[in-house]
């Protein structure tokens, strides 16, 4: 895991990353790290803090 570039992105000063790129890097199918994140054992305030939506419309 030398390379991250294609995992990660900077944005202004945070990294970030999304469920997709978290599949593909880890060759998993998306569906089942959407699993695993919905059975992720955290308290509103750690979820909020850690994880945020972002919703892209793509031009058809």
């Amino acid at each position: 895991m030398s390379d991250l570039s294609e995992f990660v992105i900077l944005s202004d000063t945070t990294l970030t990353t999304d469920s997709r790129r978290v599949a593909k890097h880890f060759k998993k199918a998306h569906k089942s790290v959407l699993r695993a994140y919905d059975r992720l054992e955290c308290s509103p305030r750690c979820s909020a803090a850690t994880w945020s939506l972002l919703l892209v419309t793509l031009d058809a």
